[in-house]
């Protein structure tokens, strides 16, 4: 196993665990925002809608999609502040390359749910801009 050098390693290792508590954060919000979504995809209005059932039906996958990759990251962070936080604890752990790999493949993925997101509330939007109150 290849192991970072112990130079500024700690640094190294507080910017990790600073990162991966922003995504936390981001995680966080993005169920609030999803709870309130859910909420308004299914409110008796929105359920009135005549046309574009295709499109209602899509938007109702897609945030059920959504909701499980939020749980996974959500794991998934869970998971290696844990790790991070063990680390801290424990300076004689050798810490490999993996660790930056996992800390940037996850980076990877708040991405591609954050612009998930941002598509899906998109949709949302255009179809809520059709209903006649």
């Amino acid at each position: 196993m290849n192991t970072i050098p112990d130079l500024q390693l700690s640094q190294e290792l507080q910017e990790l665990y600073l990162e991966n508590k922003e995504w936390r954060s981001e995680i966080d919000f993005l169920k609030d925002e999803h709870r309130f979504f859910t909420k308004l995809f299914t409110a008796e209005k929105l359920a009135k809608i005549k046309h574009g059932k295709e499109q209602v039906e899509l938007i109702g996958a897609s945030l059920a999609q959504l909701q499980q990759k939020i749980e996974d990251l959500e794991k998934l962070t869970s998971k290696h502040q844990h790790l991070l936080e063990s680390i801290f604890a424990d300076s004689e752990q050798r810490i490999g390359l993996e660790l930056i790999e996992q800390n940037t493949a996850i980076g990877k993925e708040i991405k591609l749910l954050l612009a998930t997101d941002r598509i899906i509330k998109k949709d949302l939007f255009d179809l809520v801009e059709g209903v006649k109150i």
